[in-house]
């Protein structure tokens, strides 16, 4: 027969060891949990965390490993309005979208989740289109308020001989070449025979003309700067800079006499003269290089034959 043994109580340290380690398991329990759990306050979300620990967000992480994001964000830069057209009309946002411009930035912009009314928007999601100067208005502008000297400006004027409207190219390009001022002063003088004292007054006058002695020589638009003769064929070099071009009356000058047989050359640096005077069989003072006169004899002959 065996007597059973009873087991001896556990001494009160070890008893007190284990309630304390409980305690501290529930508090750890208590923490992950409050730190695990967000509180809404008046609107406001707020998360407890355990000292040590630091918040990570990564939710743009996950949504890039997504298939498709979770909304539409994004800004979209166009350069054309027709593109810009487009994409209002692809994205149909009508309802929740809005379209501003500003003309000092020469900028459209359309906002596809606005807040529109009582609806509230990320404003996040956009197309933009930006007007872009011509490279021509970008010369003019950046020449724009720039002095320049009466040589300077005629060049500049033929250069951008095409932009221009009005006045008409031409007859600014008249006025800039041909400009001429003259300056008359006459003296005068009083004597006050009271006190003796010479006053001396004088008057200026100036005169200012444009165009008066091209048409006095009896210059017509068009006619290029140099006309010749040669073997029974009219001939004609018009001068130009190099970036310059011809006006409608020089243009209607070259055609009538291409179509008549003649010859008509521009000409933009002084090679380009020697070059056309050798290919129309002019003397020269000066001797061009054997291959360079035979090029512009040939050259010649192409043009007429075409």
């Amino acid at each position: 027969m065996t007597t059973p043994t009873n087991n001896p109580p556990a001494p009160a340290a070890s008893q007190t060891t284990v309630s304390s380690t409980m305690k501290e398991a529930a508090a750890l329990v208590a923490l992950s949990t409050a730190a695990a759990r967000s509180e809404a306050i008046a609107g406001s979300h707020h998360l407890v965390v355990p000292a040590g620990f630091a918040h990570k967000d990564i939710t743009d992480l996950v949504e890039r490993v997504q298939p498709a994001p979770r909304r539409k964000a994004g800004e979209i830069r166009l350069k054309s309005l027709e593109s810009l057209l487009d994409v209002l009309e692809d994205q149909a946002a009508n309802g929740v979208g809005y379209v501003y411009a500003d003309p000092d930035k020469r900028t459209i912009t359309a906002v596809f989740n606005d807040q529109r009314g009582d609806l509230a928007g990320w404003r996040d999601h956009r197309a933009v289109f930006a007007a872009e100067y011509t490279p021509e208005f970008e010369t003019w502008l950046r020449h724009n308020k720039q002095p320049k000297g009466q040589t300077e400006f005629a060049e500049f004027i033929e250069d951008n001989f095409a932009d221009i409207t009005e006045p008409a190219a031409q007859q600014l390009l008249d006025v800039a070449t041909t400009i001429q001022a003259k300056t008359d002063i006459a003296f005068s003088s009083a004597k006050r025979l009271q006190d003796g004292q010479t006053q001396l007054g004088y008057t200026e006058t100036i005169d200012a003309r444009a165009g008066a002695n091209r048409k006095a020589r009896g210059v017509v638009a068009g006619i290029p700067d140099i006309v010749l003769v040669r073997a029974g064929r009219l001939h004609g070099l018009e001068l130009k800079s190099r970036a310059g071009r011809l006006s409608d009356a020089q243009v209607a000058y070259r055609d009538a006499l291409l179509a008549a047989g003649g010859d008509y050359v521009v000409a933009r640096t002084l090679d380009d003269v020697a070059f056309a005077l050798a290919g129309w069989g002019v003397p020269l003072r000066c001797r061009l290089l054997p291959f360079l006169a035979a090029d512009a004899v040939r050259a010649v002959r192409r043009r007429r034959a075409a």
